[in-house]
């Protein structure tokens, strides 16, 4: 630490005693400002956030791409569903369409405008590197999401074709050796309830692993058909996963299997004459 001196001598010696309080003061303050800077440099440092936009694990302030991540609190935070929740919290990002049936996904307004699944979206979703395509499967529920990655512009280099307009990139959190579950409740107006059961632990101790999370989700409709009295707009829907994690001495061997069902009372479109 360096301690700023300051001149206290006086040409006879001795300095009137309102001098010498003054002359205390400036010191004090002077040696205590090296601490305060310090103090301050510690509460400024960074979080480091890792991503693996470019295929390896880099801090996110690394990588040259418009990116928005979310962690596995930040979905928690804002209580995001399913991937289409997203829109409301990543700039330049909208979900429309036909629900999850076939969800249209557009990045700084570019999307493919059709409603037909069979057409691929100009975003494409990655669910631990694996392509989901057109079909509600993008649509993913954020069950036991590590992160998700959302990156705007052109990724076709390291992501492949149908990335004009940018990818979502969602990573799922590994089965691990240690054994543990959790039941998680939740409820709200108009009937809306959601479980979900998760289950982890070693099928073969420091070989195998596997990792079960089930969710089942419902919701009374909120709007009525007046022609016909049914309501709408309601949620029935269940989705599962099941992962295995291998580990051998030459590589690491993960399998996944997503299940999803939607059956979601919905207004269907009508013809005009």
């Amino acid at each position: 630490m360096t301690i700023l001196k300051t001149d206290i001598s006086s040409r006879h010696g001795h300095l009137p005693k309102r001098n010498l309080i003054v002359a205390a003061m400036l010191t004090a303050s002077t040696t205590s400002l090296p601490v305060i800077a310090e103090t301050e440099d510690e509460t400024r440092a960074l979080e480091v956030i890792e991503v693996t936009t470019q295929k390896r694990v880099q801090s996110i302030q690394e990588v040259p791409i418009a990116i928005t991540a979310f962690g596995e609190d930040d979905l928690k935070r804002t209580n995001a569903s399913d991937m289409a929740d997203l829109q409301y919290f990543t700039p330049n990002l909208t979900v429309s369409g036909s629900g999850k049936i076939a969800p249209r996904i557009g990045i700084r307004g570019i999307s493919d405008f059709s409603r037909n699944a069979g057409y691929d979206n100009r975003v494409s979703v990655y669910v631990d590197g694996i392509y989901a395509g057109r079909s509600g499967v993008s649509n993913q529920s954020t069950l036991d999401i590590q992160r998700v990655e959302v990156l705007r512009g052109p990724q076709g280099t390291l992501f492949g074709k149908n990335t004009v307009a940018g990818a979502i990139n969602m990573i799922t959190v590994q089965p691990t050796d240690y054994f543990h579950g959790s039941v998680n409740l939740e409820v709200g107006n108009d009937g809306y309830v959601s479980a979900t059961g998760m289950l982890n632990g070693a099928l073969i101790e420091d070989t195998l692993f596997a990792k079960l999370i089930v969710n089942d989700k419902k919701r009374d409709g909120y709007k009525t058909n007046i022609a016909t009295g049914e309501d709408f707009d309601g949620i029935d829907e269940q989705a599962a996963r099941l992962q295995l994690r291998w580990l051998t001495d030459l590589a690491t061997v993960s399998i996944s299997a997503d299940y999803s069902d939607n059956d979601t009372p919905t207004l269907p479109a009508e013809a005009v004459n």
